[in-house]
């Protein structure tokens, strides 16, 4: 076991390097620290919080990197800053809170959650804004069940492996919906959300006081979904569409990388 902590250092990765980091318990915090070309692997149930970081990075594009990665760690990410190009953020399977931080920039085409890759577990992601992110499924974030994303902002975010549908745009993949306003007073400009089958009852509400321009709501077809109140589309729409995305195999994909 080796929890520790950093305060007010920089942490230059260089030559590819990884840091690998086995705790079961205690707590990994960084507290106003800079991270380049970082790459940083946690496992064991420590929790990890950062606050007033900023993470930076220009990654290797074929070797589909996370820059923080943890299956099974509680993490907690306040007034930080990331921009990890070719590279995802952030993946975590257990529970996942992020509040008033900024993603620019982030992502590769071959990984699916540009910004955040999140499975299983709680999730708060507040007051952020991502911005020209990108991945295969979900630019900005991808989540195998959907809740917990509120008064955040959305721009220019893309979904590669959806050109081919017409749906390039959107920034949030949902695979299942499982609970009621997946989405709480976000805004998404040149950019879409995807949700998709629910789960335990029909008629869940997906989005509420939430502003769409130029931008869309896909939903399962086969579902009665409820839009929520208050959202506007100024040059976007709801669209019944089902995309064709191997759930299990990308779950599978995620636990392992």
């Amino acid at each position: 076991n080796f929890p520790w902590q950093a305060n007010n250092v920089t942490l230059l990765f260089k030559n590819g390097a990884t840091l690998k980091t086995i705790a079961e318990e205690g707590s990994v915090e960084f507290t106003n620290c800079r991270f380049v070309d970082a790459v940083m692997n946690f496992q064991g149930e420590c929790s990890i919080s950062l606050e007033n970081c900023d993470w930076k990075g220009d990654y290797d594009p074929v070797k589909n990197i996370t820059a923080l990665n943890s299956n099974q760690s509680e993490i907690t990410i306040r007034d930080c800053y990331f921009s990890t190009k070719n590279a995802r953020a952030i993946k975590n399977c257990n529970t996942l809170n992020i509040e008033r931080s900024h993603f620019l920039l982030c992502g590769n085409h071959e990984m699916h959650g540009g910004a955040i890759a999140h499975l299983y577990g709680e999730r708060k992601i507040e007051n952020c804004t991502f911005d020209r992110c990108f991945g295969g499924y979900g630019g900005a974030i991808f989540a195998m069940d959907s809740y917990g994303i509120s008064n955040c902002e959305f721009i220019s975010c893309e979904s590669r492996s959806l050109k081919e549908d017409g749906a390039q745009d959107i920034a949030v993949i949902a695979i299942r919906n499982t609970e009621n306003n997946i989405l709480d007073s976000c805004v998404f400009r040149h950019t879409s959300v995807s949700v998709g089958n629910s789960i335990s009852g029909r008629g869940r509400y997906i989005a509420s006081n939430c502003n769409f321009i130029k931008g869309s709501l896909y939903f399962h077809l086969s579902d009665n979904h409820v839009f929520g109140g208050k959202s506007k589309f100024d040059g976007g729409r709801v669209i019944e569409k089902y995309f064709d995305i191997d759930e299990e195999g990308i779950e599978e994909l995620l636990m392992t990388e």
